[in-house]
Order: C-alpha cells, then structure tokens, then sequence
C-alpha cells in the first residue's frame, strides 16, 4: 500500500495494489423518521445519512439481513437498532424510536334510556386519542358531527364512527336503543 494514511502503508511499494486499510471512519450522521399516520399502521420508514465510509456501506436493521438501500420501509411502533457497515467492516450503530399517535378510543352510551314506547334517544359517546380534532358520524364515511352527540334516535343498532384529521378512523362498539313495549289497556 502505498497511502502514508493507510494502516498498511508500505514504504518500500512503489505500486498501490488497492490493499490499503484504513482507520475507521464510518459514522452515521442523521436519520429521517416518517412516522405511521394513525396507530396501529404499518407506513413508518426511516432513513439513515452516512459518512465516511470505505467502499460501499451496508444496512441492517434488528440484526436483520444486510440491504445496499439506507431506506426500511413498512414499520411499526417500536426501536428499531439500525448497523450500517462499511466495505471495511467498520460499523455504526443508532436507535431509532418509532411512535405512533394514540389510538382513537370511543364509548358510545345512551343518554338517558329510552323510558317510553315511543320515546326517540339520544346517544353520545366518550372519545380520545387520534391526531387533532375528532368528527363523528353514525356511518363511516359520513362526518357530520363535531361532537360526538345524535339526538332523535328510534329503535335500531347504532355505532358512531369517529375520524381524525390524519384520516384514522375507528368505532364504537354497537349500542342497541330499545323501546319498552308499549302499555295496552285491556
């Protein structure tokens, strides 16, 4: 080797044969997170920035298999611990945390019970979670309500959907509104 920064300098080579050997160098310098849009989701990647590195570098993830591409894709909630590997064998290590936004919870309830034949109900609901403000609707896809509150309800089977403003969408489970039978006089 002919390269006085070389570990493997030789000065008595008057040819570099391309065997030098260098100190390690390699860092990763900065990482990109794109985070899931809703819980629960399988969207996140990150991205890993190197420099300094010999030759080509190499990425693993969880002590996954080795990828040429500093990009992971498809990721969940989680830590992820992310090597990236240089031609030389030299390696950087970074941790990189996944959060995602808290999932949308909702708890439908009748608002008081339905106390007489005929009687229309009115259901409610508490909800959380979710990125921003929340709308409600008593069919996916219809957001009619910015509080999760339906009045003038009949007898049936209802469930108030909520969604945010990542388009996260979630449901209560189903409220059942009932009349008492009606009084006949005989």
């Amino acid at each position: 080797c002919t390269d006085e920064d070389a570990l493997n300098y030789n000065p008595d080579a008057t040819i570099d044969d391309g065997s030098c050997v260098y100190p390690c160098a390699l860092a990763i310098t900065d990482t990109t997170i794109t985070p899931n849009l809703c819980n629960g989701d399988l969207t996140a990647q990150i991205e890993v920035m190197v420099e300094g590195g010999q030759g080509s570098v190499s990425y693993s993830i969880n002590g996954g298999g080795d990828q040429l591409s500093p990009f992971f894709t498809e990721l969940a909630d989680g830590t992820y611990e992310i090597v990236a590997t240089d031609a030389q064998a030299c390696a950087d290590t970074v941790d990189v945390m996944i959060v995602d936004p808290a999932a949308i919870v909702i708890d439908a309830f009748l608002d008081p019970e339905i106390l007489c034949n005929g009687d229309l109900a009115t259901l409610t609901a508490d909800a959380s979670g979710g990125t921003g403000d929340l709308v409600f609707g008593l069919e996916e896809g219809t957001w009619t309500n910015n509080d999760p509150t339906f009045e003038d309800l009949g007898e049936g089977t209802y469930t108030i959907y909520a969604l945010d403003e990542q388009a996260c969408v979630a449901a209560s489970d189903p409220v059942e509104i009932s009349e008492p039978d009606p009084i006949v006089i005989t």
